[in-house]
């Protein structure tokens, strides 16, 4: 905000006359003065206003790009759960068949089956019953304890494994089991006679409130959905779960029409066909199952804290330009009044110089740590690679990433979260000391730090120097292994040439971090031969 020095002038109480033609050529002379002030001050208003609506799309950006992460990595976890989970099953599935096919007497089975089946069912989460039919549908052993007598003849899995030859695991549409009552995914595998023809069904149900009790840990906002479908659009299950809705199809909803444009894996922002909300969707069909897995973030959610911030921070653009104005009004009646509106208007000039620098200041800083923002960090970097590229100097560059720190989020909250991240900027910032070093917000919750004139080994100090830091804050992360928030760092150092880029930079940075993290944490490491000159 400018802030103007000295007390308004007032006119003089007895203005000196002045000749009519004097005072013409004086009003000649203030006419331009006046337009070019008019014109300045609409150009300063115009700047902040363009410096803000920046500001605010970055932060857009840097919004959405942060929900397409956090999708993503929820849509890996729920796949990797699902994958585990049947791929367990099968196992357990393929070890009853070989049983059935293995032991021919009723006898045998009878004697040795139900034990393995109890086991099984006991020791495995996902599993709800264990079943296994004979070629006419007839229920001949069982996880439980029941009475009466089940058939599976008239179930699609059943139908299926009587005309298909496949060995293989089939999941089939979720049905409502007749032992239990419950929605389950029934998992299959087909049982043949001696002579390859077929004996029946081994057949495992996973209840759907297993999937449903995992989807429920992930924090999702109000309109944030999990599902699990089969490969041909039907839902298995949904977060928010919705009875009607499983078995139901989704094939012509967005995640699908995702999949048919980008293929086996993807994110995009559509509008829901249930319920008309948009969502940042991931998505990811597995592999080695016909198995759909998405989630989504609603867009409402993802902006909120967005739009506090925006209307915040118009409130005080449109408070400053109100004032500009307002100064602007005096300034104008101040040129009236001979020598002295010179004076003035040096002072109003500096102060919206001011204003324009402390705006620009701010657009190069990031907001909840107190670093550089990565648009800075750019700026910085292409001019760094110019310079030690015409000086054959060196140039280091340290990426940092704080370990576990979705766990943190996760077990803390993300105000807490937002405590850590200002916690270790600062431990970041003490530890650059040199003015030429620079300290920047890269994304999330990693950082970069640029070191001019600093070869592997400095670069190699200084992270490690910023490692025993963050240790040293004895900050309580009890989803971490070690107890504590630490971070890992990668370092890379080079002599840039010619054909050297920021891109080039960045990638063996972030390699090296890469690197500190697949050696355990809370450590630095550097890729080897960075002292090379790139490019």
């Amino acid at each position: 905000m400018m802030r103007r020095t000295g007390s308004t002038l007032s006119p003089p109480s007895q203005p000196t006359p002045l000749p009519s033609s004097r005072f013409s050529r004086l009003e000649g002379k203030k006419r331009p003065v006046t337009f070019g002030a008019i014109v300045f001050i609409a150009l300063v208003a115009v700047v902040m206003v363009c410096l803000e609506a920046l500001s605010r799309y970055q932060a857009y950006s840097n919004e959405l790009e942060g929900a397409q992460v956090d999708t993503v990595n929820i849509t890996r976890a729920a796949a990797e759960h699902a994958e585990n989970s049947v791929e367990l099953i099968d196992a357990i599935l393929f070890s009853v068949v070989e049983r059935v096919e293995g032991d021919r007497s009723d006898a045998a089975l009878q004697a040795r089956l139900p034990r393995l089946l109890v086991s099984s069912v006991r020791n495995t989460p996902a599993l709800q019953d264990l079943f296994v039919f004979d070629e006419h549908g007839n229920w001949i052993l069982s996880s439980a304890n029941r009475t009466g007598s089940l058939t599976a003849r008239d179930r699609a899995y059943f139908r299926y494994h009587q005309t298909h030859l496949e060995r293989g695991v089939h999941l089939d549409r979720p049905i409502r089991g007749r032992a239990s009552g419950d929605w389950v995914l029934p998992v299959s595998r087909r049982i043949e006679h001696a002579d390859g023809s077929f004996a029946g069904v081994a057949l495992a149900t996973v209840p759907i409130a297993y999937f449903e009790r995992y989807y429920n840990d992930f924090d999702l906002g109000k309109q944030g959905v999990v599902f699990l479908s089969l490969g041909d659009g039907t839902l298995i299950t949904r977060r928010p779960f919705v009875p009607a809705l499983v078995g139901t199809s989704i094939a012509t909803g967005p995640v699908f029409t995702m999949l048919h444009e980008l293929g086996d894996r993807g994110t995009g922002m559509r509008v829901s066909n249930v319920d008309g909300v948009e969502r940042q969707y991931s998505y990811r069909k597995l592999a080695t199952l016909p198995l759909v897995v998405s989630a989504a973030l609603g867009k409402d959610d993802i902006l909120k804290g967005w739009w506090k911030q925006t209307w915040r921070e118009c409130a005080v653009v449109a408070l400053l330009i109100a004032v500009l104005m307002f100064i602007g009004s005096r300034l104008f009646r101040q040129i009236l009044i001979r020598d002295d509106m010179a004076l003035e208007l040096r002072e109003m000039h500096a102060a919206l110089e001011a204003s324009v620098t402390e705006l620009d200041r701010l657009a190069r800083t990031d907001s909840l740590t107190g670093l550089s923002n990565r648009r800075c960090l750019g700026e910085r970097v292409d001019m760094e690679l110019a310079r030690a590229s015409r000086q054959k100097g060196e140039l280091a560059l340290i990426m940092i990433d704080i370990d576990f720190f979705k766990r943190y989020n996760d077990t803390y909250g993300h105000v807490a979260g937002d405590a850590c991240l200002k916690l270790v900027s600062a431990a970041i910032a003490g530890a650059t000391r040199r003015p030429a070093d620079l300290a920047a917000r890269y994304g999330g919750e990693e950082f970069s730090i640029l070191l001019p004139d600093t070869g592997q080994g400095g670069g190699l100090a200084v992270a490690r120097r910023i490692c025993a830091a963050v240790v040293a804050l004895q900050e309580p992360h009890r989803a971490s292994e070690f107890g504590i928030v630490t971070i890992s760092a990668g370092v890379w150092a080079c002599m840039p040439g010619p054909g050297t880029t920021a891109a080039t930079l960045f990638a063996q940075a972030d390699a090296a971090l890469y690197a500190a993290k697949t050696s355990g944490r809370n450590q630095a490491a550097a890729v080897a031969g960075q002292a090379a000159t790139l490019g």
